[in-house]
Order: structure tokens, then C-alpha cells, then sequence
């Protein structure tokens, strides 16, 4: 009898251990959050520096006395660089593609011993860059590593100083953009970034007033970090 009353507790208890088992809730496992995408418009701003170099050249038209095609003088650039930028991001996988628009306001500057006539001060002034660009990216996790290139516009005015004048041109350069950055998404809107951008601009006339045309060329760079949001 009591193998008997064994049997029939261990036979019990088998079958209704799974029951048992099968009426305990289960828990959940934890919800996968996704990283938000890039895709979509975007609008920011940043700040940062600029530097690089800025070439007089004689022109046909210039008094200079190695004739045209003279190398006037070269000043370095530098100065504060800041503005606004726009444009949108599309994201496939791990991949981005975007195209961005900037305009930067900049203070920078440089000045030189001309050579057009003994004794002259050359300067230069820009005033504003702006650039039209596409890009094209990777992302590891919330991080975008891109590079990309592109038009760029330049706003300049040179000076002449000499024998108690002065003669001032402006004028507007076009020439390339070339730029790479990384940018890490902060939240599903904000992102912060680092952008260094190269400018190369072709060669320019600039009519100083009552003075012989100049022709100028730049080479500039940028480093700037800025903030963007995302709609």
C-alpha cells in the first residue's frame, strides 16, 4: 500500500508540475529601443575659426614693373567664422546622404608690404562665405562620420595703401568646397557636430577705383562646431 500511494504522489506530481509552471505569467523581455534616424530637414548653427592665404597678382592693367601676371604679395588669412546652415539627411541603412547649405559672417583678415609701388600696404578683408554642398556618410550607432564637397561663394574687399591714399575694390569670389565632420545625435532632434571645411577660390579681378585692376586667390580653411536640429 504505501509503494502504492508512492507511485500515485509521483505520478501526481509530474503531471501537475508543468500545469503549474504553465500558469505562472511570464515576464516580458525588455523593449529594444531604436536609434532614431537621420533622415529628414534640419536647420543649426556654429562658430569657429578660419585661416589660410590670399595672393595679389599684376593683372594686364597694373603698373607693375615685371608686367602682367606679377606676384603683388601673398598675406595670411585668419580671423572668427560663424553662421547659419540648412538641409536635409536621407538614411538607408548604415548610410547617409544629405545636401547643406551655409552661410558664415567672418572677421577675417591680413595685410602685407605690396609691391605694386614702393613703400604700399596691401590689406584684405572677407566679409562672408557661403557654400552649397552634398554630403554623404556612414553611422556606428549615434554617431555620422561624413565628408563631402561643393560650390563656394566669398565676399572680399582689398586696400592699396600708399602716398597718403588709399584705394578700395570689392568683390565676390566663386570657387570648391571640400569638408568632412562628425556629428552624434544627442536625442531624436539634436545633434552636435565638428566640420572642417577647405575653400578654394580662383583667380579674381577686383577694380580698385582710380587704380589699376588686382587680380586675387585664396585658399582658406575652417574648423567649426555647431549644433543642429532635426524636424
Amino acid at each position: 500500500m504505501k509503494k502504492l500511494l508512492l507511485c500515485i504522489i509521483s505520478i501526481g506530481g509530474l503531471i501537475g508540475g508543468p500545469a503549474f509552471a504553465a500558469d505562472m505569467p511570464i515576464k516580458a523581455a525588455p523593449a529594444v529601443v531604436p536609434v532614431a534616424t537621420w533622415t529628414g530637414f534640419f536647420v543649426g548653427g556654429k562658430i569657429g575659426g578660419g585661416f589660410g592665404d590670399k595672393w595679389w597678382n599684376c593683372t594686364a592693367a597694373t603698373d607693375c614693373d615685371g608686367g602682367s601676371d606679377q606676384s603683388i604679395g601673398t598675406t595670411s588669412m585668419d580671423g572668427f567664422l560663424g553662421g547659419l546652415l540648412v538641409g536635409y539627411n536621407w538614411q538607408t541603412g548604415l548610410w547617409v546622404f544629405g545636401v547643406e547649405g551655409q552661410w558664415d559672417w567672418t572677421d577675417m583678415h591680413g595685410q602685407f608690404p605690396s609691391g605694386i609701388d614702393r613703400g604700399e600696404t596691401g590689406k584684405s578683408n572677407i566679409h562672408w562665405i557661403a557654400t552649397l554642398a552634398g554630403r554623404i556618410g556612414f553611422t556606428i550607432d549615434r554617431t555620422l562620420v561624413y565628408a563631402g564637397g561643393g560650390v563656394a561663394w566669398m565676399r572680399e574687399t582689398d586696400t592699396d595703401f600708399g602716398f597718403g591714399e588709399s584705394f578700395t575694390g570689392s568683390s565676390t569670389s566663386v570657387g570648391a568646397t571640400f569638408l568632412t565632420g562628425v556629428e552624434y545625435m544627442i536625442d531624436p532632434h539634436w545633434s552636435a557636430r565638428i566640420q572642417y571645411n577647405f575653400y578654394d577660390f580662383g583667380s579674381k579681378d577686383v577694380a580698385l577705383p582710380t587704380f589699376p585692376t588686382i587680380s586675387t586667390e585664396a585658399r582658406l580653411h575652417s574648423i567649426t562646431a555647431g549644433v543642429n536640429y532635426r524636424f
